[in-house]
């Protein structure tokens, strides 16, 4: 299936990142104290992409994008549970007072760009395409990590995440060139 044909098909990811766009110019516009609503427009976004998914479901399992991404039940099914999971943390985050001093609207945008993450790394049947969604999911990990600027153990937790992450993704990379060798 050619990229134009796959389209059709993309519909909850291209939905997903429009919702992330819009989440991150909403938050532009907010005060500091408001920026809770960016957690009310990923959480009605992820439902409108859960309902997207569930749409799909009548499609027989096909490749996407020149055979990267697969869309199948068990993608579906995956998807799905990202999303609850998602929403499970967006209600937790709102009860949160940790998060009190910061703007909230950068935290819940980064989950978003996680979740876009996750649909690639579930849907992946490349290599390259797996290898990119892990490093996508991994790096929004590391600035979440380090996402409470004023809090010494979070530096501290994103900086040694920081460099881990970037060993262990050369293991992989190297681990993944040579199974890639052998295929």
């Amino acid at each position: 299936m050619t990229n134009l044909q796959s389209l059709e098909f993309f519909v909850p990811e291209i939905i997903l990142v429009i919702i992330v766009i819009t989440a991150l110019i909403t938050d532009l516009f907010l005060k500091k104290s408001k920026t809770d609503l960016i957690g009310w427009v990923l959480g009605i976004g992820l439902i409108i992409v859960a309902l997207s998914i569930i749409n799909l479901r009548h499609v027989p399992p096909t490749t996407l994008f020149l055979d990267m991404i697969v869309i199948d039940p068990f993608s579906s099914f995956i998807k799905i549970v990202i999303i609850l999971s998602t929403l499970l943390v967006i209600v937790a985050s709102w009860n949160n007072h940790e998060l009190n001093d910061y703007r909230k609207g950068e935290y819940f945008t980064i989950m978003g760009i996680m979740v876009i993450g996750l649909f690639l790394m579930s849907s992946s049947v490349d290599i390259i395409m797996l290898y990119i969604s892990i490093e996508v999911v991994s790096i929004m990990s590391f600035v979440l990590a380090a996402y409470l600027k004023l809090d010494t153990r979070s530096n501290e937790a994103g900086l040694k995440y920081v460099i881990y992450g970037a060993f262990s993704s050369g293991v992989m990379l190297f681990g993944l060139s040579i199974v890639y060798g052998l295929a």
